[in-house]
């Protein structure tokens, strides 16, 4: 996977798909990966549709900042699958993390 910055490991992101819907990227054309944070900075929009997605039914409170939402483990299947499609030198790579 192609780096786009000289600065730091980003990458191209390609597109966001939570669920079944697509996210329209306007701005995050590029992801950092870093696993020294756990804090991730989109644009409001994006992260707006993202978080209704996911969260779509849910029973969830905001505390101290942070948003909860109920869930019956790790796994739970109720939650969509997450995924990053990421740019390559030879197309898209997808990274999918399930619920």
């Amino acid at each position: 996977m192609p780096l786009t910055s000289n600065y730091h490991w980003q990458v191209g992101l390609k597109s966001v798909v939570v669920g079944s819907l697509n996210i329209r990227l306007t701005v995050s054309l590029h992801a950092i990966l870093d696993s020294g944070t756990s804090l991730t900075y989109i644009p409001s929009d994006e992260y707006k549709q993202i978080i209704t997605e996911i969260t779509r039914g849910k029973s969830c409170q905001v505390q101290y900042g942070f948003l909860y939402c109920r869930c019956t483990s790790v796994n739970d299947p109720s939650y969509p699958t997450f995924t990053l499609y990421f740019a390559t030198a030879s197309g898209t790579l997808p990274f999918q993390m399930p619920p």
